[in-house]
């Protein structure tokens, strides 16, 4: 059994996959779907259940309903797409896509031309559209169980802003400018097209000032949150968690009773949930 946990701003969960990958290193869903299926067999056989917590919505839905296995990269088409992107624009692509493959773009944002890109380089491969691959998806073995942590827009924003100020205190700019290292090509690396480094990539690169930098990382990555959150409510098999006025140990506390109630818990969590201080108010769902 694996929990599904997406959230529109998360803490500071402790788990494996991270810092795994040089900033030069490119990293697919199918990636992340290999090493991720062969970590959850290791966590659950010592005896704990395994947290799969985000974040990108894309890389977790291949683990609640499979993985496409549609033709890996072709670094030659794809820089022809690249070439074509560059010259004539995002939008250019986004238009033959849509003739191609309707149904892809009524799930793609005119403007993710990472995903645009490889739904046409898929198409130029194989001949056959993407939306087509992805309905031949590789079924996964085990059960999953998804709970989603919800917050008012207002409070969602304000942790939002809270969080962009931390990254940039904690040093974003100085860690962009180490990756970028003066190599213009490095900003066509996914690593770099994330919230905050694209936008931090922008002020060093003179495209505008510090204080719009900030100003575009709080934008986009709420832009995001609300993409995030339409994304898992069509979903339709999350359990939500209003996490107004509560805190991140009521949420823990709130997952680990559906659990038991479910039978779901091996004994060191069940311990663990009867030493959890118990809270004055039930969970709204």
């Amino acid at each position: 059994m694996v929990i599904i946990i997406p959230v529109n701003e998360i803490g500071h969960p402790v788990m494996g996959m991270i810092d795994i990958l040089e900033p030069s290193q490119k990293w697919s869903a199918g990636d992340f779907f290999s090493r991720a299926t062969s970590l959850i067999p290791e966590i659950w056989n010592r005896g704990k259940i395994p947290l799969v917590v985000g974040g990108s919505t894309l890389y977790i839905r291949t683990l609640t309903r499979g993985f496409c296995q549609a033709p890996p990269a072709e670094p030659a088409v794809r820089e022809r797409l690249y070439h074509l992107a560059g010259n004539y624009g995002v939008e250019y692509l986004y238009r033959k896509l849509t003739g191609i493959d309707p149904e892809i773009t009524r799930i793609i944002h005119p403007s993710n031309l990472q995903r645009i890109i490889r739904a046409l380089e898929v198409f130029l491969v194989s001949g056959v559209p993407f939306s087509v691959w992805q309905k031949r998806t590789e079924g996964l073995p085990w059960e999953k169980r998804m709970f989603g942590l919800f917050w008012d827009r207002k409070e969602l924003y304000r942790r939002i802003d809270q969080r962009v100020e931390r990254m940039i205190e904690r040093g974003l700019v100085g860690e962009t400018r180490k990756i970028l290292d003066g190599k213009e090509g490095l900003t066509r690396f996914p690593a770099l097209k994330g919230l905050g480094y694209r936008q931090a990539a922008g002020y060093l690169q003179g495209q505008y000032g510090y204080s719009e930098m900030v100003r575009l990382i709080k934008r986009d990555t709420r832009r995001y949150a609300k993409r995030q959150y339409t994304w898992w409510r069509k979903e339709g098999n999350v359990c939500w968690i209003k996490m107004d006025g509560k805190s991140i140990e009521d949420a823990a506390r709130h997952i680990l009773e559906n659990l038991s109630q479910h039978g779901l818990l091996n004994p060191y969590f069940s311990t663990e949930l009867k030493n959890m201080p118990a809270r004055p108010s039930p969970f709204e769902m």
